[in-house]
């Protein structure tokens, strides 16, 4: 459980996705997801960041939101995201608990955390009080190896 009343987290570590199978064999089929830094409240979504597959089997790295008004709110990086190969993840919240929260994910490059993509999300109804990592959620039938290091959850003084 994180303490209530935060208005900024930091959620980050070192991911290696070593398989990702999801129950669609198909990879031009439906967007498939795996979410590695999941906040959220019960066992609701509040945000989350996520390796997504696009059509053509390519996986991306991306952000999922759960908008107070607007249902799943979603934002793609550009991103590519390798089977096999350790990528430090970072979850940036701002404005926990307001109608303009933002989660801005960023990715090692070369030793450098660069920011790859943001979103801007209603987390009135569902604000953080718990962080999974590693496989925080998988969809039903996929299977999914995701070694995980170093992971670490702090509040961020400005």
């Amino acid at each position: 459980m994180l303490p209530a009343g935060r208005f900024e987290w930091i959620a980050e570590g070192w991911f290696k996705p070593t398989i990702l199978k999801f129950a669609a064999n198909d990879p031009d089929g439906p967007i498939d997801q795996i979410q590695l830094l999941r906040f959220q409240n019960g066992e609701d979504l509040s945000v989350a960041v996520r390796i997504i597959r696009h059509k053509g089997g390519l996986l991306l790295a991306g952000i999922v939101a759960n908008d107070r008004d607007d249902g799943l709110k979603r934002a793609n990086s550009s991103a590519v995201i390798l089977l096999d190969e350790w990528l430090r993840w970072r979850l940036h919240l701002l404005q926990i608990g307001t109608r303009e929260s933002t989660a801005v994910l960023y990715l090692d490059n070369d030793g450098v955390m660069e920011e790859r993509v943001r979103l801007n999300w209603d987390s009135t109804a569902i604000e953080p009080s718990v962080l999974r990592a590693g496989i925080a959620r998988l969809p039903a039938g996929a299977k999914a190896t995701v070694l995980a290091d170093e992971l670490r959850v702090s509040e961020f003084f400005p």
